[in-house]
């Protein structure tokens, strides 16, 4: 249903549907009933080019997230990528790196894991941060992630450690 609501972009009607009094509360691997709503909203407003609205949307759908944390609901690492780069858009690296902390880094993760592993390298190359960016490093190959690992192997060469990049490989 929300998807036809974005479509027909019908933000009154997706708005009215993300944006309960409360938060659902659900029971133990259910989504909560905004999320939907929320994340077509969320992704109309960044197609719209209002980054602020979308970061809003976002960081709401992933409250519901959070919210439910007790009923087994794990964060939703496509939110948290979303905050992530609408962060960076808006010049706030430093926030942008905690909205990506929650997303668990797993081989389990899939994509959105893997973005959101490289969008942590470059923030922490960004901010010179080397100690996490090992942490990352090592983490790139437990999780058998070869873009990963290309991608953190190029932040440490153009970032002047040609060295740690050749030991890296």
């Amino acid at each position: 249903h929300a998807h036809f609501l974005a479509l027909d972009f019908d933000l009154a009607e997706l708005h009215r549907r993300g944006y309960l009094p409360q938060i659902t509360r659900v029971l133990q691997g259910r989504i909560p009933h905004e999320v939907p709503y929320l994340r077509e909203l969320a992704l109309l407003h960044e197609k719209l080019g209002q980054d602020t609205l979308a970061l809003a949307a976002w960081d709401r759908l992933h409250e519901s997230f959070i919210k439910n944390v007790e009923s087994g609901i794990l964060v939703d690492a496509e939110s948290c990528v979303h905050r992530a780069k609408l962060l960076i858009k808006l010049n706030k690296p430093a926030a942008a790196l905690v909205a990506l902390r929650p997303v668990p880094l797993t081989e389990k993760s899939g994509e959105q894991g893997r973005v959101a592993l490289k969008l942590q390298a470059d923030l922490l190359a960004q901010a010179k941060n080397w100690d996490e960016f090992r942490e990352l490093m090592t983490l790139a190959v437990e999780i058998k992630s070869i873009d990963c690992i290309a991608h953190l192997t190029e932040l440490s060469r153009v970032h002047g450690r040609g060295t740690e990049a050749l030991n890296f490989l």
